[in-house]
C-alpha cells in the first residue's frame, strides 16, 4: 500500500502496559518489529512521517537519519481518543 501512496504516516511506539513506573525495560528499542516495518515502508520510496506514541524515551536514531518528519506524541493517557 505504501508503494502507491503519496505519503505514509507511520505510528510507532509503546502500548499502555509498556510504560509507567510498573513497566521496567532493559532497552530503548522500539518494541516488536516496528523498526523493521518502518524501514520497509521507507524503502518503497514513499515520503514518510513518523508519529511516536510513548511514555518514555525510545531509540529513534534510524528514523532521525532517514525520515524528514518525526512527531513525538508521548502517551496521551485515557483521554487520547
Amino acid at each position: 500500500l505504501a508503494e502507491v501512496s503519496d505519503i505514509a504516516i507511520v505510528v510507532v511506539g509503546q502500548r499502555q502496559n509498556q510504560i509507567g513506573e510498573k513497566s521496567s525495560t532493559s532497552t530503548l528499542d522500539l518494541p516488536g518489529r516496528q523498526l523493521e516495518q518502518l524501514q520497509r515502508i521507507h524503502a518503497t520510496g514513499t515520503k514518510v512521517i513518523v508519529v511516536v506514541v510513548s511514555g518514555r524515551p525510545l531509540d529513534l536514531r534510524w528514523a532521525d537519519e532517514h525520515v524528514p518528519a518525526i512527531v513525538q506524541a508521548w502517551y496521551p493517557g485515557s483521554r487520547a481518543g
